[in-house]
């Protein structure tokens, strides 16, 4: 029973790793400076707010 909060947790977690490494991963793909600049601002913004939504 104690397992099923942390699976869940860990699903939100891979769920929230895999979204910010894709937005990573689009940024690096990008070669305007200006969309680079963008995502590195945004990145964290995405991950803060995406834990929000979670937690």
């Amino acid at each position: 029973m104690c397992k099923e909060p942390q699976s869940a947790l860990q699903a939100i977690e891979a769920k929230i790793a895999y979204s910010v490494a894709y937005l990573a991963s689009v940024c690096l793909g990008t070669s305007s400076l200006k969309a680079k600049s963008l995502c590195r601002q945004r990145l964290p913004r995405v991950a803060r707010e995406t834990m929000k939504g979670f937690l």
